[in-house]
């Protein structure tokens, strides 16, 4: 979703529609997804969905992950290889950082990246800077650095991130909620219940 909202930049054509501005022209893509590469970071459940997405609507799919067979050697070499690069690894000691400035300036001109796993994968001082330099056509994270910090609303509201949102519409920000359905939330709790049933050798009810 975030991926189709920053490349057809739909919160702004929408903001416009509200103004009364009914004009197709300011909107056109450069090209359509289908005629795009998609790379994905870590290939485990989620980064599988979003590959099976992608394919469906015509993308070429990649993937780095060094736990899985037929991945693309390096990050570096899946960023060059990608139009939209998708974040999906967990966050680790030995992932943070892993999305670097380096990986960012491989990517090709007027990609986009897209990050629904965690904020500390993503180096975004070098994302930042690649937009205002044109080199990335857009972002959208939905998780940053740092979120679960008491101190993160303060530390947020007066952030480059979301000064640069507010006067860009290739830069779109959503607080965490790739898995806020109600749905979602009672399997989550399932799960959690599940496990610790097990751990205290409690019955278990599937």
């Amino acid at each position: 979703g975030l991926m189709m909202a920053v490349w057809r930049h739909l919160p702004a054509a929408h903001a416009a529609a509200c103004r009364g501005e009914w004009d197709r022209r300011p909107w056109g893509a450069p090209r359509m997804l289908s005629r795009m590469r998609l790379g994905i970071m870590g290939y485990g459940r989620l980064g599988g969905r979003t590959a099976l997405i992608a394919e469906a609507i015509g993308m070429t799919v990649r993937y780095y992950d060094p736990h899985k067979p037929g991945t693309v050697p390096t990050l570096r070499e899946l960023a060059a290889e990608s139009d939209v690069l998708s974040l999906h690894a967990p966050g680790r000691s030995e992932t943070r950082g892993l999305v670097s400035r380096e990986v960012l300036q491989a990517l090709p001109c007027g990609a986009i990246v897209i990050n629904t796993a965690r904020g500390e994968l993503l180096d975004t001082e070098a994302l930042l800077d690649l937009l205002e330099s044109g080199h990335l056509a857009g972002a959208a994270l939905d998780t940053i650095d740092g979120e679960y910090d008491p101190g993160f609303p303060e530390i947020f509201a007066r952030s480059r991130l979301l000064a640069y949102s507010r006067t860009h519409d290739n830069l779109i920000l959503t607080p965490h909620i790739g898995g806020s359905t109600v749905d979602a939330w009672g399997e989550t709790e399932r799960r959690v219940l599940s496990k610790a049933a097990r751990v205290l050798g409690l019955p278990v009810d599937e």
